[in-house]
């Protein structure tokens, strides 16, 4: 029998989806009788029907196929890295702006060089530049926030090939997580959109469904789920339980979707849908669902 929370949590997951489902075929608002969704910005279910996470797809290509110079080769060989600007900055106007990085020159000298006047341009004019969804800090060091970036990219692109030879998701976390400035839960996301990419040799990995690494937000998620404290010490088996219990009341269709990752990622969700609700928290992204 599921608490109270976690019946709140399989609710989240239903409801969610409907939201989407409403949503995409047109119907009106409001799409849920929920205040708290009405009102707060959730991710979906499945994080592939993000809306940068479809912006991604549609305009940074694996591979692009642009022309006979080698370009589809190169955007295979450039792809970890252009995943890593992607979620870094996770901001399709700033990444229109800074175009997929392909391996034209072979540290990425010319496109860190434009990006570097590209992003001084977006600061002068006011426009934004980082979507708020990920946390990205100097990790400590006092420069400003593009030019840590930029150093990140920098350190980045002396090991473009990281991950090239990886087998599974779990490796290649570790090996992005040796890059200064990619802690655990921004190289998840960069694994996340490298495993469904089609073609990509990770695409087949044989932990596709069950890796995922935690970050804070889905950490609290799994407190409020199993109401005790959870770390990333006993992550792993907090999250393979709460699959295993859950994965009862919840219909095919959403299964097909729900691996650990995109499970990961409803925790997070998840507990910010408890703050709001219970009025322990409260959330900066407004969503206009009524």
């Amino acid at each position: 029998m599921l608490t109270a929370n976690q019946e709140q949590m399989v609710y989240w997951i239903l409801e969610r989806e409907s939201i989407r489902q409403l949503k995409e075929d047109g119907a009106g608002k409001p799409w849920t009788p929920n205040k708290v969704m009405q009102e707060v910005y959730f991710c979906n279910v499945n994080r592939e029907d993000d809306r940068v996470t479809r912006w991604i797809r549609n305009n940074w290509l694996y591979p692009t196929g642009l022309d006979d110079f080698g370009a589809e080769e190169s955007t295979a060989a450039s792809y970890t890295f252009a995943m890593v600007v992607a979620r870094i900055f996770n901001q399709p106007d700033t990444l229109a702006e800074l175009m997929q990085p392909i391996d034209f020159d072979a540290d990425f000298s010319l496109w860190l060089q434009n990006a570097e006047t590209i992003l001084a341009e977006r600061k002068a004019a006011g426009k934004r530049i980082w979507n708020g969804a990920y946390i990205i800090s100097t990790n400590g060091k006092a420069m400003p926030k593009a030019d840590y970036c930029l150093y990140l990219l920098k350190q980045l692109a002396k090991r473009k090939d990281i991950i090239d030879n990886c087998v599974t998701l779990t490796e290649a976390h570790k090996r992005l997580m040796t890059v200064e400035g990619l802690a655990s839960f921004l190289a998840g996301q960069v694994v996340a959109d490298i495993k469904n990419t089609i073609d990509h040799p990770l695409n087949k990995a044989p932990d596709w469904f069950s890796f995922s690494a935690p970050g804070p937000g889905s950490l609290r998620g799994l407190e409020w789920f199993w109401e005790e404290k959870i770390t990333a010490r006993n992550y792993q088996t907090a999250i393979d339980k709460a699959y295993e219990l859950i994965e009862y009341e919840l219909p095919d269709s959403i299964l097909d979707i729900l691996c650990y990752q995109n499970l990961q990622n409803t925790m997070c969700e998840f507990d910010k849908f408890m703050r709001v609700t219970n009025k322990t928290g409260r959330s900066k992204r407004k969503y206009a669902g009524v």
